[in-house]
């Protein structure tokens, strides 16, 4: 019986940044229309938040549980 890896998630270097016109798709998608005005914030806004995740997601955080004692 073999067992199988299970794929490595996309690194921060390997997602691009989302463009403004994708970010107005998938609000619109959402049900949440951006004014113009606002779609370079939220697209720099979205583009952020995807980077630390991805920072989140490399910490090696080793045998630490949840249910960690102070």
């Amino acid at each position: 019986m073999t067992t199988s890896i299970p794929p490595t998630p996309p690194t921060p270097q390997s997602i691009p940044d989302l463009l403004p016109h994708e970010a107005a798709r998938w609000a619109l998608r959402a049900g949440l229309p951006l004014d113009a005005d606002r779609l370079e914030l939220v697209t720099a806004t979205a583009n952020h938040i995807q980077s630390v995740i991805g920072v989140l997601r490399d910490l090696d955080l080793g045998e630490a549980g949840n249910d960690a004692t102070v």
